[in-house]
Parts: C-alpha cells; structure tokens; sequence
C-alpha cells in the first residue's frame, strides 16, 4: 500500500510527527555525520552527540525566525483588518451625519425665530409637554429633530472613546462645523431637558467635544457656525 505523503503532511499530526523526526532525529544525525567527516573522526556516538547540539540550536534559531516573521504577519493582518473596518465606520459616520441634514436644518430654523430666547421657548414647550397642556407642532418637530442630532453625537464619543475608531480620522473627515454646530445649539437643549425633567445635564459630551475641538482645531475651536449665538471667525 502507497503512502500518500502530502495528505500525511497536511494533517496537523503528521506535520508535528514528521517535523520532531526531523529536527530530534535525521537533523541531529545528518549534522553529526557531516561534522565527523569533516573532523576526520568516525566515531558515531560522538558525532551524533554533537549533532544534538547543533540540530538543537538550528531548531531553536528556526523556530526563533520563524515566530518573528508569524508575529509580524499577524500585526499586518491585524492592522488590516482594524484600517478596513475603520473605512467601514468612517464611511457610516459620513451617511449618518448626511441623513440628519433636515433635523439640523430644523434645529437652525428654532434658533432662527430668535436667538435669544430659543432655550426659554424650547423650555416652555417642554414644561407644557410634562404637564399634558398641549404643546406647538413646531416644537414637536424640533423636539424630536434635537434628539436624533444629539443620539448621533452620542454615538460618536462612544465609538471614539471605546478607541472603536480613531478621533484624528473622525476629525479629517467630518470636520469642526458639525461638533461647533452641536456644542453651541443641540447640547443646550439638551440641557434644558434634564432641567425641566429636574434632573443634572451630563456634561460628558460637551466636555469630550470641546476637548475634540481643542486638540483637532485650534484655530477654529470657538466660532460659531450659524453666527446666531455668538460672532463667527
């Protein structure tokens, strides 16, 4: 009967039986018998005690060189993967943001009708809301335009901060006016839906934007995109 030597060396233990033969048995031999020849000595025992040593630390520098090239192909493969699925959440952020355009637009048209008493308006309705007085369709368009603008930037820290993406990549894609844009119009009535509901804002959004503005856009941290709160340039 034929043995088939690639279905034996494609198998896990064939690979293990074959290569501890070759590196405990034939190497150590074959590296004792050249090394004899050579030193004009015939005596196996000695040659072959000889060739333990030296097949042994072949085996260890293989096994050395060969761990190095394995760790650096997995670090390859691992960076890969983390810069395709980085293009992969990049590109979602993109889509989201875009989807958003008309609740944005929607929150601009609320601070439009007056800059200066936009939180109070918005806190008005939503006292009303909470105590059932009925409420304008205006603010009920807005309230919930405010809350997917705010539930995206939400997002967005918890991708950033996980360390699921890369800030640095999020700030060359999607920009300053956006994280401006929420800092100075979505997260002040945000604010003042905790107040109404009695409750602490959680500051943690604003704090982490503010430091993204900080640290990606220097120049331009403190303007105001709309120019309806504060001078822009």
């Amino acid at each position: 009967m034929r043995l088939d030597w690639r279905r034996v060396w494609d198998s896990y233990r064939g690979r293990v039986v074959c290569g501890s033969i070759g590196l405990f048995l034939v190497l150590p031999v074959v590296v004792g018998l050249v090394w004899t020849a050579l030193a004009r000595n015939w005596k196996f025992p000695e040659g072959y005690g000889l060739g333990i040593y030296i097949g042994t630390g072949i085996a260890v520098l293989w096994y050395t060189v060969e761990t190095y090239y394995l760790r650096l192909e997995t670090a390859r493969s691992v960076k890969n993967a983390w810069t395709a699925n980085q293009a992969g959440l990049l590109k979602q952020i993109l889509e989201e943001y875009a989807a958003l355009t008309k609740d944005v637009e929607s929150v601009r048209e609320w601070w439009q009708q007056s800059p200066k008493t936009a939180i109070a308006r918005y806190e008005e309705q939503l006292q009303r809301d909470a105590k059932k007085l009925g409420v304008s369709t205006d603010y009920i368009e807005k309230r919930e335009a405010r809350r997917k603008v705010s539930q995206y930037f939400l997002r967005l820290r918890a991708l950033c901060e996980k360390e699921m993406i890369d800030p640095s990549l999020v700030a060359e894609t999607l920009g300053d006016e956006p994280v401006q844009m929420f800092l100075l119009y979505i997260d002040p009535l945000d604010e003042a839906v905790r107040k109404v509901a009695g409750k602490t804002h959680k500051v943690a959004e604003r704090e982490y934007f503010q430091s993204y503005l900080q640290r990606s856009f220097p120049q331009t941290a403190q303007q105001d995109p709309w120019g309806l709160r504060y001078p822009s340039g």
